[in-house]
């Protein structure tokens, strides 16, 4: 399940649907409708779903959603499509395709200088990158980087374990810093008994990776970005029918007024049966940009009809929205791999290299904690 949450004025406002989820926009507010409406046409172009600036859209189990309002108009709940015209500053929610006007298309931001090159594998080539975020710190003699992203699928299908490869670049071409990550989307049911993270139509991903480097990278003397994207359409796949459902979070000071380290804590209550091993990454955003990842996990069996009350690990700075992800396994606490060359066995190879990933992450993250006390 997945939540994108927004705070205004000291108050937590939370999208949550059923076992799906949401991503609201980040504008101040939400109206719950039917099927989302388009985004807005280039010059004398026309839309026919998709999402424009002026909002975004969720999903939901029944099609009811709270969404997110944007600066020029607002979207209701059920699946968008793409976008056939420019994008544009309006659009309407409800039932019906999109209103007209011009605008500059949407831009990647980005905390480098660098221009985007994108190349795109499998069924990836709907994809918007909607955020980079690169970071380094000294780290012993050593210099730790990580890199924060975050994509929306603008395609008309569940794209589901996206991995995207970023290289920043010198003018003369050489490799300045590079990463792979894996996306945390909503949990949705593909094949198996593990839950994949799949971005729904006009949903989000987020990105984590780090590593260590020898030196510390000269920002001003990015000249480009490539980012490769690969991934797996999945039609079939549905918002998990055993997703637990996220019912309070709010951040909290963890360690003390004046501590200036904020976590998210809360509430998951399991309505739909029994699962185990659940995850949940957090990325807060501030200034559009996914600045950190915090988690919390479940290792234990986590009964239907109970709750869990979860606390994450801590950022410095306060923030004012945050993408919320679960992940789980299903039934038999052994994993047995399926038949080899079957769409289950890939999908299974996919989610193993993603946890290798987090593992590897997390440990040059340890890493770097200790380095530094």
């Amino acid at each position: 399940m997945h939540t994108l949450h927004i705070l205004m004025g000291g108050a937590l406002l939370t999208a949550l649907v059923g076992c799906a989820s949401s991503d609201a926009g980040s504008g101040p507010g939400g109206t719950t409708g039917g099927s989302a409406g388009g985004g807005t046409g280039g010059t004398g172009g026309t839309t026919t779903g998709g999402t424009g600036p002026g909002g975004t859209t969720g999903g939901g189990t029944g099609g009811t959603t709270t969404g997110g309002t944007g600066p020029g108009g607002t979207t209701g709940g059920g699946t968008g499509g793409t976008t056939t015209g420019g994008t544009g500053g309006g659009g309407a929610g409800g039932t019906g395709a999109g209103g007209s006007g011009g605008g500059e298309p949407e831009m990647t931001q980005s905390n480098t200088p660098g221009t985007f090159n994108f190349s795109y594998q499998g069924d990836t080539d709907k994809i918007f990158f909607s955020s980079s975020n690169f970071k380094q710190d000294v780290s012993g003699s050593e210099y730790f980087q990580e890199w924060y992203g975050e994509t929306r699928n603008d395609s008309a299908a569940p794209l589901c374990l996206v991995e995207v490869v970023i290289d920043f670049r010198n003018a003369s071409g050489t490799s300045l810093a590079s990463f792979k990550a894996y996306s945390a989307a909503e949990a949705h049911q593909t094949s198996g008994t593990l839950s994949t993270a799949c971005m729904p139509p006009g949903g989000y991903g987020a990105y984590y990776s780090n590593g260590f480097a020898p030196s510390m990278v000269n920002v001003s003397e990015i000249a480009t970005i490539d980012v490769t994207f690969g991934g797996l359409a999945r039609p079939q796949a549905v918002p998990h029918p055993l997703a637990p459902v996220i019912t309070s979070g709010m951040l909290v000071e963890r360690f003390g007024t004046g501590s200036n380290l904020w976590a998210v804590e809360g509430i998951v209550t399991n309505n739909a049966g029994t699962i185990y091993n659940v995850a949940m990454d957090v990325f807060p955003k501030i200034g559009g940009l996914v600045v950190d990842r915090l988690g919390d996990h479940h290792l234990d069996t986590f009964l239907q009809g109970t709750t869990w009350n979860y606390q994450t690990t801590t950022t410095e700075g306060t923030y004012t929205e945050y993408h919320q992800y679960l992940s789980f396994i299903e039934g038999a606490a052994k994993i047995i791999p399926p038949t080899p060359g079957s769409e289950a066995h890939e999908e299974w190879q996919l989610r193993e290299a993603q946890s290798a990933s987090r593992d590897a992450t997390r440990r040059r993250l340890e890493q770097h904690r200790a380095n530094r006390e």
